[in-house]
């Protein structure tokens, strides 16, 4: 079906949104809250992720179980996606020491899923205009 396929999500897009997750969020408590509060209502999602350890692992395993069931939790990804592609404050990052430096790097993983969501978006919106939208 072709409405399927323009609604899949690419790999590249997964993995800019888990660069930005870990960039954007220095401490695991903020990113886990982060990733909880998303998932409200999806205990299996949150269930068993080790948040102990790296946080890149943990935002690793909460979007492998995203992709593991891409059509369930696509409007989460859809949600998600944006919502991170639009972050500017980093407000999680200033507080540290090497705010100087994370902040960047923040900016650069937080650019680089714009790009993905951007490049989606219009890729919705030529879909609806090609099925002849409403007018």
């Amino acid at each position: 079906m072709q409405t399927g396929q323009a609604q899949e999500i690419r790999p590249g897009a997964y993995g800019a949104l888990i660069e930005a997750l870990a960039c954007i969020y220095w401490y695991e408590k903020d990113l886990r809250r982060f990733i909880e509060t998303r998932a409200a209502g999806r205990p299996a999602l949150v269930e068993g992720l080790d948040c102990d350890g790296c946080k890149r692992a943990f935002a690793e395993e909460f979007l492998d179980r995203l992709m593991a069931d891409e059509e369930q939790y696509r409007d989460l990804t859809l949600s998600v996606m944006p919502e991170v592609a639009q972050m500017e404050a980093f407000l999680s990052l200033r507080r540290h020491p090497d705010a100087v430096t994370l902040v960047p790097a923040a900016e650069e993983a937080v650019a680089a899923l714009r790009t993905w969501a951007d490049k989606r978006q219009g890729l919705v919106e030529a879909q609806a205009t090609r099925a002849g939208g409403v007018g």
